[in-house]
């Protein structure tokens, strides 16, 4: 078979920018932010560097051998690159005063998106680029694009970057501080070099990171992919009656006949997992909503247990089918009777059915920490009446959570945070109280133009411990470029020089309460 072949050139030397007609070069995070023109990174440290490729369909096929070839300053250093392809070759040679740097594969059409649409984290081309320590003024970064022998694209972006200070202070020694993103988990060349990154700025618990060493008093959360989770005989039934082809199973089977019996598949992954993590920890990524667990023998039990009658539910079901998340807005009280019911139904059943994976798994391994990542939902606030479950009742079975608490950007945004976790830290100490709580940040979404700002990252960590968090997450670290780390360095070193305090003080609130203010006046 006769294969096309993909040659992309990064340079760091002057350049110019050509756009053609049918490629896209965008570095993540630079090119998100508006009129920026350079590419920041921490000085001494090998730095992840991730790229959108973006083209058009005929030449997102497989069938296309890629060269990336790299021309990096004496100093500078590419270590490892993309994942999920059929092997990689390298080569390596100086010319004219620079390394040159080749890597030629086959691609996975995962790396490549179709131009114009939103870069997202699971389809990137990743670098690990090795900085010195000493960044020589005007460096510059350029990547050309050749296909079939003609370039089609060029870009530059100015280096610029940051130091760490004091990245020899103590580390945490109560409190998480974690990293969660799939993009690294194929860097295995480079893992140990950007572990270096992560632990100078106190990081102590990550998803994923194939490293050779391990070092200790470090959380590594080994994780099963959801479709070991599946069972053809149990499916997960959808509101409109469809029977899932993957993911999670019948939770209502599980409960029923046991996780060993329904699914077993999952238990003994769960085991392999664990038996590969050095701390035994495992989580899965396990976010339920109202709109599925609609099985005969859910529907039957529901219906006992709730006193709901089968023309009731019915209707219930077809506004549900027709209206998904936006049901609870619908003005019916039959429909919003049932609805309230559904939601604490498939609340407790989706908790047990952890509960029950929980229990098989312990038998197995009882000194292992069982970890999921869920939904922020918790109690009957908003999201909970949309979204038809609470994902925070399942903490009662776990020995950490990492609900994903992604409120948005700036002040407000953080201050809404804090209140989130406020929230989960009640129902853990009501619900269990010697599970983790570790929520889940990020500093923007996936693509977005809008972005939480270095020092708003930091204080939003802060205020999440503040709020009593045993430790925070950042999501999505490839949106993290050398702006950040010191920031995070900082946000850690002020973790610790008050970890104590923030992990064992008591909360006295209810001790401060306004004084001879007349009714209906404000301070």
């Amino acid at each position: 078979m006769a294969y096309r072949t993909l040659a992309v050139s990064v340079l760091v030397l002057m350049g110019v920018s050509v756009f053609g007609e049918t490629w896209q070069i965008r570095q993540i995070p630079a090119d998100l932010d508006k009129g920026r023109q350079d590419m920041c990174v921490v000085a001494g440290y090998c730095n992840p560097i991730a790229f959108v490729l973006q083209t058009t369909p005929e030449n997102c096929r497989r069938d296309q051998d890629l060269v990336i070839e790299f021309v990096l300053p004496i100093g500078f250093d590419v270590i490892d690159s993309a994942r999920g392809v059929d092997g990689h070759r390298y080569t390596r040679a100086y010319q004219d005063g620079a390394l040159v740097v080749t890597d030629s594969f086959r691609h996975n059409r995962h790396q490549l998106t179709p131009l114009g649409s939103r870069p997202s984290e699971w389809r990137t081309y990743k670098i690990a680029l090795r900085v010195p320590a000493d960044v020589k003024p005007g460096s510059r970064l350029t990547m050309r694009l050749h296909h079939q022998g003609r370039m089609e694209v060029e870009r530059t972006w100015d280096i610029r970057f940051t130091r760490l200070e004091g990245q020899d202070s103590p580390p945490l020694r109560k409190l998480v501080f974690g990293f969660y993103d799939y993009g690294y988990n194929g860097l295995k060349n480079a893992a140990d070099d950007i572990l270096n990154l992560f632990q100078a700025v106190g990081v102590n618990q990550f998803r994923v990171l194939n490293t050779r060493q391990r070092p200790p008093n470090f959380i590594w959360l080994s994780s099963v992919h959801h479709d070991f989770f599946h069972s053809r005989q149990h499916p997960n039934i959808s509101v409109g009656g469809e029977p899932s082809k993957g993911g999670f199973c019948d939770p209502e089977a599980v409960i029923a006949e046991g996780a060993t019996a329904v699914i077993p598949k999952a238990i003994e992954r769960l085991v392999q997992a664990v038996d590969s993590s050095p701390s035994q920890a495992v989580y899965i990524d396990y976010e339920p909503t109202g709109i599925t667990g609609f099985s005969e023998r859910s529907i039957q039990k529901f219906m006992s247990e709730h006193q709901v009658s089968a023309d009731d539910f019915a209707r219930f079901r077809e506004a549900y089918a027709r209206e998904k998340h936006q049901v609870y807005r619908v003005e019916d009280a039959v429909v919003q009777a049932v609805y309230s019911k559904w939601t604490a139904f498939n609340t407790r059943q989706s908790a047990e059915y952890i509960g029950a994976i929980a229990h098989d798994f312990k038998a197995r391994r009882p000194e292992a920490q069982f970890w999921v990542t869920q939904s922020c939902t918790c109690g009957m606030d908003d999201k909970t009446r949309a979204l038809g479950n609470d994902n925070s009742a399942m903490a009662a079975y776990l020995d950490g959570v990492l609900p994903q608490i992604y409120c948005g950007y700036g002040a407000t945004a953080a201050k809404r945070s804090a209140l989130v976790v406020e929230g989960w830290r009640r129902q853990i100490n009501r619900l269990n109280p010697s599970c983790r709580l570790v929520p889940l940040l990020l500093n923007r979404y996936a693509g977005a133009s809008v972005k939480n700002s270095p020092e708003m990252v930091r204080l939003q960590g802060l205020a999440a411990v503040a709020s009593g968090a045993d430790g925070v997450s950042y999501y999505f670290v490839q949106n993290f470029d050398g702006d950040y780390y010191p920031q995070l360095l900082r946000m850690r070193q002020d973790m610790a020089r008050y970890e104590d305090f923030y992990v064992d003080g008591k909360r006295v609130d209810d001790r401060f309460d306004l004084s001879e203010m007349g009714e209906g006046k404000v301070p």
